[in-house]
């Protein structure tokens, strides 16, 4: 996730975290991507991914195999010394301006494994090491939005490039793990937490409606908006996943996609030919949920019916493309407005693990860069939607739109006010005028379901 991010994110900040999305974020979820990109990208196809084999190199998989594993666990300072040198602040420059991601080294040809949303959409890219030595993304060799996993290629002079090991099974729940990363932007900083969940592909498209493949390593590590990108390691120096999106409801939840999914890629893009790094190629994904999961029933008498019978709201905030907000304020000042609003409709707001019918609300933050106006100024704009479950749907997928509210305007901001933590006087109001409305909706959707019953 990156600091001029999502996070992504994710749409999850939930957070796609990342330059291309920003971080959040949220964060976010990449989108349906039905064909292959000039042959690199993968199809995303169905649940189930097969995608088109392409022979590892030799050389690649000799120096994967010849990397030695620790028996014992390392301290923590230790661990620290010995994967620092190998993860790399990546810097990126799109249409939408400048943002920061993470990623880290798997081969000493110059392969570096990152997420897709970190670098989609991007002109060009920088990677820089602890010790401050700087290279240049000369291209990319693989990428898969489905699995948010991308293999970009580097060249860095006078340097020896040392690839992590990239774990070949999942971790047990409860292992201790350390996060790498440059979160909002902070350079080469390191968090440790555990292992809370594995979870599979088929849990994260049904309870949290992310349409996204492979496996997902549930973690109590904490990440920002930064960090997406980074390794994820064990104590015995081995990456067992990537650090992806961050959920901002409850505390520490946060997704990496595992080391089975980056090694299988990893393999694929060793094989891969180069291809130089094209916006055109590096395709944006829609991370919208509501535009191709759920069908629309707000204000039909279904909806109104599901909609009044919400009793709690999984609140998720994300960011969008190259969203601007290094201090997270405006984030915080989004989300609680955001949860004040639904706690005044008398509905339970979800910390943690939401109950299994629970509504999902994602709002969306974004921040773009006016390009007619004085440098740097920011438009900030929400998006908003809300899911629920129908138990009358007989497809697996029983989620339905019950909500949305699209690209309300609230205002412009200074890029070193919002970097500072500065929210304009005139934002709060308009926070409120924003979720009022789905304050006005559900009491809308009350009446309507008292009115038919009589």
């Amino acid at each position: 996730t990156g600091s001029g991010d999502p996070n992504m994110s994710a749409e999850m900040t939930a957070a796609m975290q990342g330059s291309g999305s920003g971080g959040s974020s949220v964060p976010g979820t990449p989108g349906s991507l039905e064909t292959s990109l000039n042959g690199q990208g993968a199809s995303s196809g169905g649940a189930r991914t097969k995608r088109a084999t392409v022979p590892a190199d030799a050389a690649f998989l000799d120096e994967l195999n010849s990397i030695e594993i620790a028996e014992e666990e390392f301290s923590l300072p230790d661990l620290i010394e010995m994967v620092e040198p190998s993860v790399v602040r990546i810097n990126t420059r799109s249409k939408d301006g400048y943002s920061v991601g993470s990623g880290y080294v798997v081969s000493s040809s110059g392969l570096v494994v990152t997420n897709y949303h970190v670098i989609e959409g991007i002109k060009e890219a920088t990677v820089e090491f602890s010790d401050g030595t700087k290279g240049k993304v000369t291209g990319y060799r693989y990428f898969d939005p489905k699995y948010d996993i991308a293999v970009i290629q580097i060249e860095v002079e006078d340097r020896v490039l040392v690839p992590l090991p990239l774990a070949e099974e999942l971790p047990r729940k409860g292992a201790s793990v350390v996060a790498f990363g440059a979160p909002h932007g902070l350079s080469f900083t390191t968090t440790e937490g555990i292992i809370s969940a594995i979870r599979t592909q088929e849990e994260m498209q049904s309870q949290m409606g992310l349409q996204m493949n492979g496996t997902w390593l549930q973690t109590s590590t904490p990440i920002s908006s930064g960090n997406s990108g980074g390794p994820l390691v064990n104590m015995h120096g081995q990456v067992v996943g990537m650090n992806t999106m961050q959920m901002t409801v409850g505390q520490n939840l946060n997704f990496a996609v595992s080391s089975i999914d980056v090694l299988d890629l990893a393999k694929q893009a060793s094989g891969s030919k180069m291809e130089k790094l094209d916006p055109a190629k590096l395709i944006p994904i829609d991370r919208s949920v509501k535009r191709r999961l759920a069908p629309n029933l707000a204000g039909t008498e279904r909806g109104n019916e599901l909609l009044a019978g919400i009793d709690e709201i999984w609140l998720l905030l994300v960011y969008q493309n190259s969203s601007i907000d290094p201090s997270g304020q405006l984030k915080r000042t989004v989300y609680a407005h955001a949860q004040s609003a639904i706690e005044k409709t008398g509905i339970q707001l979800s910390f943690g693990e939401p109950s299994g019918d629970a509504a999902l609300m994602i709002v969306t933050l974004k921040t773009n860069l006016l390009r007619k106006a004085a440098p740097g100024t920011q438009m900030v704009t929400l998006d908003a939607f809300l899911v629920g479950i129908d138990p009358e749907v007989k497809s697996s997928n029983k989620m339905v739109k019950l909500w949305s509210i699209d690209d309300v305007s609230i205002g412009t901001v200074a890029l070193q006010a919002i970097s500072q933590g500065y929210i304009p006087r005139t934002f709060p109001p308009k926070f409120t005028s924003f979720f009022n409305k789905f304050r006005t909706a559900q009491s809308k959707a009350k009446r309507a379901v008292k009115t038919k019953e009589g």
